[in-house]
């Protein structure tokens, strides 16, 4: 008796193999086979194509990762499998997203496997650096400014450095804070202290808290735990001792393991000489928009030892390619400040520059 349940319990057994292999068979014999080749690319800030090596079957089923539910979710059924491009529009191109494809045939319900890919949320060919952080939607030099930068989808933003009479190294734009503190105050006399007496200014900006100057030490450690890359302008203007800044400066930055990912930039040759000392990365800021004094400036950004240039955007220079090619050759990156508009920085990526500093969220139309 149980001999004869055995015999009957293994040939349902082969009766069920059977049946499985059929059923692969049968999807196999439905010419179903998965896209390959996946890449995904920037058409602008809100806009990622898709393009795939086709697959077999009759069309494509298009997934976007959800953050929320942790899981893809359906956004596109495309019909046709010689389709093999698609534009999703109703991205933030800025942040990381990850897609997959399937081919299926018709009725849905034989699908193949799926080809995934990730999107890093940024072209290695640029770096896209928020202006002062986010200034557009938070209060300047900020750490709100910077916490929103990172939400926008920026890797690096830009920040403006003073070294202070009290030996503090503090963050913000003008040496008078009457613009963005409405109090008339020097930055010389502000400390990590006394900035509490002098809340930054919000009133233009969606119901933030009080904001007060920043500390470098603030920003590093903020870039360190948030994994951001950072450009500090270096102002030196008013130090009473530059050499311990600049030596202020080098410590934070190994303290806080930034050598990697901080870039001190200057528009004066004797820093950058004293920064190249302590192994920094460093880059030349200047103003000129002269092609012929751009070119002059490469060369002292070059004999500075510095890793990039930082010139002006201007739409009668519009950084040549030719320009760009000068400072390439001299191992320079270029990068542009006031940069206002996603045309411009069009421009810029088909001249072949290497980033440019920004307000604004969307990069590239």
């Amino acid at each position: 008796m149980k001999h004869k349940g055995f015999m009957s319990h293994y040939f349902m057994f082969l009766l069920l193999l059977v049946f499985i292999m059929s059923f692969s068979l049968q999807v196999s014999a439905a010419g179903v086979s998965a896209p390959s080749r996946l890449k995904i690319s920037r058409v602008n800030g809100t806009e990622l194509l898709l393009k795939w090596k086709a697959g077999k079957g009759d069309g494509y089923l298009i997934y976007r990762y959800d953050q929320t539910t942790k899981q893809y979710k359906k956004i596109k059924k495309l019909a046709g499998a010689k389709k093999t491009q698609f534009s999703d529009t109703n991205t933030n191109a800025n942040l990381v997203q990850a897609y997959a494809i399937r081919a299926y045939k018709k009725g849905g319900k034989v699908t193949s496997k799926a080809v995934i890919r990730r999107w890093n949320g940024y072209d290695r060919a640029a770096a896209y650096i928020a202006h002062r952080g986010a200034m557009n939607i938070a209060p300047e030099n900020t750490l709100a400014a910077f916490r929103k930068a990172k939400e926008q989808g920026y890797r690096a933003f830009e920040c403006d450095v003073w070294y202070t009479r009290s030996k503090d190294l503090m963050v913000a734009h003008n040496d008078n804070l009457s613009a963005i503190c409405n109090v008339n105050i020097n930055i010389a006399n502000i400390n990590k202290t006394n900035r509490m007496k002098y809340p930054v200014k919000t009133e233009h900006y969606e119901n933030y808290p009080p904001q007060y100057l920043c500390t470098l030490e603030e920003v590093l450690s903020f870039c360190a735990r948030e994994n951001m890359t950072v450009y500090l302008h270096y102002w030196t203007r008013q130090s009473q001792h530059p050499a311990n800044a600049i030596k202020k400066t080098a410590q934070l930055i190994k303290k806080y393991k930034m050598q990697k990912k901080a870039i001190v930039f200057s528009t004066n040759s004797r820093d950058l000489r004293a920064l190249s000392k302590y192994k920094l990365r460093t880059g030349y800021l200047t103003r000129a928009t002269a092609l012929p004094v751009m070119k002059k400036a490469a060369h002292i950004a070059h004999n500075n030892k510095c890793e990039l240039i930082i010139m002006p955007y201007k739409p009668d220079v519009s950084m040549p390619p030719a320009l760009i090619k000068h400072c390439h050759k001299l191992g320079l990156k270029t990068y542009n400040y006031s940069v206002k508009t996603p045309e411009q920085v069009q421009l810029l990526i088909n001249n072949g520059s290497d980033g440019w500093i920004s307000n604004h969220p969307v990069f590239v139309r």
